[in-house]
C-alpha cells in the first residue's frame, strides 16, 4: 500500500469517526438548539481541529452545514404543507419567525411567503407506482425549480394542471 493511500484511509477514518456521527446527530437535532463548539467537546477533540475536518469532508462549516440542513428542511415543509410559515421556522430550529425569515431569503433569494407562491403556481405531479423510502427535494435554482429523489422507488409521474375528482 502506497503512502498516499494509507493516507487516503487514515483521512476516511476520521470522517467516519468524526464527521459522519456529528452529521447524524444534527440530522436528529436540527430543529433544536445546536451549540456547534459542543461537538468536538462530544468527540473529545480539538475544536479547530473538529471545525477543519467537518469543512474538508462536508464543504461547509458546522455552522453552515445546519443553516443548510434547515432551510432544506423548511422548504420541504413549505411545499408540502399548508402549515404557517412561522410554525415551519419553529419546526426547522427558529425560535421566532424574523431571524428565519432573513436566513430563508439570504440562502433561497426569496421569502418564505414568496416561495410558497411559486410552489403553489408549479404545476402539480400525480404519482402512481411503488414507492419505498423515499425524500423529494425541490431546489429552487437559476429561476427553475429541480427536483431531487432520494431512495428506493419504482414510479410514474404525470403532470396535471388541474385536479379533478370523480
Amino acid at each position: 500500500m502506497s503512502y498516499n493511500e494509507k493516507k487516503t484511509g487514515r483521512k476516511e477514518n476520521l470522517h467516519l469517526k468524526y464527521v459522519v456521527p456529528i452529521q447524524q446527530y444534527i440530522e436528529q437535532h436540527y430543529s433544536e438548539p445546536l451549540v456547534t463548539s459542543e461537538f468536538a467537546k462530544m468527540l473529545n477533540i480539538d475544536r479547530t481541529y473538529f471545525y477543519k475536518l467537518f469543512k474538508e469532508y462536508t464543504g461547509l462549516s458546522p455552522e453552515k452545514y445546519i443553516i443548510s440542513l434547515r432551510i432544506q428542511r423548511a422548504k420541504m415543509l413549505i411545499s408540502a404543507t399548508d402549515l404557517p410559515l412561522s410554525t415551519i421556522g419553529n419546526l426547522v430550529g427558529y425560535e421566532n419567525y424574523p431571524p428565519f425569515f432573513l436566513m430563508f431569503k439570504k440562502i433561497v433569494g426569496i421569502s418564505p411567503n414568496e416561495y410558497r407562491t411559486q410552489i403553489n403556481n408549479f404545476p402539480k405531479v400525480m404519482f402512481f407506482g411503488h414507492i419505498h423510502k423515499i425524500r423529494l427535494y425541490f431546489h429552487w435554482q437559476k429561476g427553475k425549480y429541480i427536483l431531487y429523489l432520494d431512495g428506493s422507488f419504482h414510479i410514474s409521474a404525470y403532470v396535471c394542471t388541474s385536479w379533478s375528482y370523480g
